[in-house]
C-alpha cells in the first residue's frame, strides 16, 4: 500500500499577475491533476480581495505574507510545521517577497528553514539576482547590493534539488 504524499508549494499565486505566480499555478494545477499527490498546499501571499483559505482545483491555497514584509519566510516555516508535509517545493524569484534588499533577503530564508527541521525541498529558480542586472530588478548598485544578491542565492539554494528555468543559470552553479 502506498503512503500518501503531502506536497506544500511556496509560491506566488493568482491573482498575482506575475509570470512565476502564473508558474506556480499551472504546475500545482498539473500536479493536482496527475494523481500523485493525496494533498498539495500551496502557501502565498495575501492579495487584494482574496480569502485566507481557499479550495481551487483540488489544491488548498492557503494566503499567509504580504509583500514587503520582513517576518514571511517565519510565517511559512511555522506553518510548515504544522502541516508537516512529505516534500516542499519552493518556486521562487529573487523579488517575489518584496522590492527592499530586506524583504528579499528574510523572505528567501525559507529554504534554509526547511533544511533546518529537517523537511525534503526541491527549489526552482527564475531569477537570479548576482547574474541578473540589479537596476531592472530596481535594486540599487554598490556593494551592498552586491552582497545582498549572493546572499539570496546562497538562501534560495539551500534545498535538496535545485531546479533552474534558464540555461544561462546554469552556469552559475558551474554544472
Amino acid at each position: 500500500m502506498k503512503k500518501p504524499i503531502h506536497l506544500a508549494i511556496v509560491t506566488p499565486f493568482p491573482p498575482s499577475a506575475t509570470s512565476i505566480g502564473q508558474y506556480g499555478y499551472y504546475i500545482s494545477r498539473a500536479l493536482a491533476l496527475a494523481g500523485v499527490f493525496e494533498q498539495i498546499t500551496v502557501l502565498t501571499e495575501i492579495g487584494p480581495d482574496t480569502q485566507p483559505v481557499q479550495l481551487r482545483h483540488g489544491i488548498r491555497v492557503e494566503r499567509l505574507w504580504r509583500r514587503n514584509c520582513t517576518n514571511a519566510s517565519w510565517k511559512i516555516a511555522a506553518r510548515l510545521h504544522q502541516l508537516k508535509p512529505d516534500l516542499v517545493w519552493y518556486n521562487l524569484g529573487a523579488s517575489m517577497f518584496g522590492s527592499s534588499l530586506f524583504a528579499s533577503v528574510f523572505g528567501l530564508c525559507g529554504p534554509v528553514l526547511s533544511r533546518i527541521v529537517g523537511l525534503p525541498s526541491v527549489v526552482t529558480i527564475h531569477e537570479i539576482a548576482d547574474c541578473a542586472d540589479l537596476r531592472t530588478l530596481g535594486v540599487p548598485g554598490g556593494r551592498l547590493a552586491i552582497l545582498g544578491a549572493r546572499l539570496i542565492r546562497f538562501l534560495m539554494t539551500r534545498t535538496d534539488v535545485v531546479c533552474v528555468t534558464l540555461r544561462q543559470h546554469l552556469t552559475a552553479f558551474s554544472i
